[in-house]
């Protein structure tokens, strides 16, 4: 008799662990959206006559391959969108108004909305004239067009606008630092890459002010510290698992107003790019999300990073300029009911890879990581 029970609570527990797999598979998110950073639009594809303009054939393959197998109701542009030349206006115009075009294969044929954040990066305003001062035009501007077409208006309680310095005896130029969208009921708080950017690629670090403001929108929309928000910074924080040293935000003051904030938000995400170079270390991700994810506290929030559209060369020790890196890597984020799931998808190549600088293997499928949610 006791043998038998035994049995039937083992089939019992088998047939409720099987019904709770299958369950979880069937499950369909709340809410999907891909992430892609550091697309690199540089040298000779962009620096040409107008009609001749080429965009990264990576960033292309891989929206179109998200396009074909996934249903996402966003997408997350993570900075860096152009580098390493100097455009006209005209040039830089006609980029960005191709970028605007590609975004849409991402999306679903029958999407009636199709949201697009643009995360301001530090090469990005440096394509006005190569990182140095005056500015001809602001080239970080991504919100006039296409995010204010694309995305929606910004109220003015949701963004923080401060004035970037363009040299002796020209005028200072707002650029967007900080805001906050509402997007299929989910909080995106994004942090662009700011005033100090602007003077300079390699000034690693974002305004007090600006960091004062996310403070206080995550305390606006998040009171409690339990919702699940999705903060977005081109770069990562200094103690980023997995992170190149000299890659991060810098240690500052408005570094240290951004960690204290973020650590009230239990539910919150950090999303971040950036962190690229994989000359020296993997910073590509070989088989599993979680050698780049960070939890700060036993309960505290989260960060990822994003991957990259153009990881550095495995065959040389130096950024590979026009030629795409065999490794390409995007995140995937599925928000259910109970749990949040991060997907890095290889869009490039995977298995044995060498070169000169880098030999690694990189799995087909990486194992995801899961978030479970608060509420």
């Amino acid at each position: 008799m006791d043998l038998c029970r035994r049995l039937g609570i083992g089939l019992l527990l088998s047939m409720v662990c099987v019904s709770d797999f299958a369950q979880r598979n069937a499950e369909k998110p709340l809410f999907t959206f891909a992430c892609l950073s550091d697309i690199h639009n540089q040298q000779g594809m962009i620096r040409t006559d107008v009609d001749k303009i080429r965009l990264r054939t990576s960033f292309v393959n891989s929206l179109s391959m998200i396009g074909n197998s996934e249903r996402i109701d966003a997408l997350v542009l993570g900075g860096d969108f152009m580098s390493d030349v100097t455009l006209s206006r005209e040039q830089w115009l006609r980029t960005r108004d191709l970028m605007a075009e590609a975004t849409k294969m991402a999306f679903p044929k029958d999407a009636t909305q199709r949201p697009v954040i643009y995360v301001t990066g530090n090469h990005d305003y440096e394509v006005a004239n190569f990182d140095m001062l005056p500015k001809e035009y602001n080239a970080g501007d991504f919100y006039s067009f296409p995010m204010m077409e694309q995305t929606g208006i910004l109220r003015r309680e949701d963004c923080f606008w401060e004035m970037a310095y363009n040299g002796e005896g020209r005028d200072s130029v707002p650029v967007l630092a900080a805001y906050h969208y509402k997007i299929g009921g989910f909080d995106f708080v994004v942090q662009n890459c700011g005033k100090h950017f602007f003077g300079s690629a390699w000034d690693y670090r974002d305004s007090e002010e600006a960091s004062r403001w996310v403070e206080r929108k995550l305390h606006e929309i998040d009171p409690k510290g339990t919702k699940t928000v999705f903060y977005l910074n081109h770069l990562p924080l200094p103690d980023s698992r997995g992170a190149t040293v000299g890659k991060t935000l810098v240690p500052c003051r408005a570094t240290s107003i951004i960690e204290d904030a973020l650590r009230k938000h239990r539910g919150l995400v950090y999303i971040y790019g950036h962190d690229h170079s994989s000359r020296k270390i993997k910073s590509f991700i070989t088989d599993s999300v979680a050698q780049r994810v960070t939890r700060y506290g036993e309960t505290g929030p989260h960060s990822v990073f994003m991957g990259s559209m153009r990881y550095n060369s495995l065959d040389v020790n130096a950024s590979p300029g026009v030629d795409d890196s065999p490794i390409v890597q995007g995140l995937i984020v599925r928000v259910y009911k109970k749990r949040i799931v991060l997907e890095i998808r290889n869009f490039g190549k995977w298995g044995e890879l060498s070169g000169k600088a880098v030999s690694t293997v990189i799995a087909k499928d990486l194992v995801p990581y899961t978030i479970d949610r608060l509420r």
